[in-house]
C-alpha cells in the first residue's frame, strides 16, 4: 500500500510539474524546461531498468502472495485414523453427528459445540491441521496447527487423543480446554 502511495504521490507530483508547459505562455523556453524536469523525474522514478514503478510493484505484489504449500505428512493408517478423529472434533464447521462419536461425553456437550460453530463462523471457522502424529498404545500425541479459516493462526502445538473401545477419543477436558482458549467455555 506505501508503493502505491508513492506512485500516486510521483503522478501527482509529475502532472504539478507538467501543467505549466500545458498554459496559454505560447510554448516559451519554461515549458520546454518543465517538460525536459518532468522527462528526468519520470526516467529516475522508473528506474535504471527501463520498468515502470507500477510493474516493479506488481512483481513485488505477486512475490508476497505465494505462500509456502504445505505438505501432507505420510502418516500410517492407524496414525491417518486418530489425526483424522482428531481433526474432524476440534473442526468448528464439522456436522455434530460425525464428531459426537469421538467426544468423550458428546452428550453434554452438543451445545457448547453449536456456541463454537456459531462464534467462529465469521473468520471462516476453526480447524485443526495435524502435522505429526505419535502413537504409544492407546494414546497418540498430535502435532498440528490451527487455522482460522485457510490461514494458519498457531503453529505446531500438541494434544493427545486417546483410543477407548478401538475409537479415538478426544477427552471432554481437553476439548473444553481448547474450546475457552477459542472463547466458548463448555457450559
Amino acid at each position: 500500500m506505501k508503493k502505491y502511495n508513492a506512485l500516486l504521490f510521483s503522478f501527482v507530483f509529475l502532472l504539478l510539474l507538467m501543467m505549466p508547459a500545458c498554459s496559454s505562455d505560447g510554448g516559451t523556453t519554461k515549458s520546454e524546461e518543465k517538460t525536459a524536469q518532468s522527462l528526468v523525474l519520470a526516467k529516475e522514478i522508473d528506474g535504471d531498468d527501463g520498468r515502470s514503478v507500477v510493474e516493479e510493484v506488481e512483481e513485488v505484489e505477486e512475490v508476497e502472495e505465494v505462500e509456502a504449500e504445505f505438505v501432507i505428512p505420510d502418516f500410517s493408517e492407524e496414525e491417518q485414523t486418530a489425526v483424522d478423529a482428531f481433526a474432524l472434533v476440534y473442526d468448528s464447521s464439522a456436522a455434530w453427528e460425525s464428531k459426537a462419536l469421538h467426544l468423550e461425553n458428546s452428550d453434554l456437550l452438543q451445545v457448547t459445540n453449536e456456541q463454537y460453530r456459531d462464534a467462529n463462523e465469521s473468520m471462516g471457522g476453526i480447524s485443526l491441521r495435524p502435522t505429526g502424529a505419535k502413537i504409544e498404545g492407546d494414546i497418540a500425541t498430535i502435532i498440528y496447527d490451527v487455522l482460522f479459516g485457510v490461514t494458519p493462526a498457531y503453529e505446531s502445538l500438541e494434544r493427545t487423543i486417546t483410543r477407548v473401545d478401538g475409537v479415538w477419543r478426544v477427552s471432554r477436558d481437553d476439548y473444553c480446554g481448547f474450546l475457552s482458549s477459542a472463547r466458548t467455555p463448555c457450559s
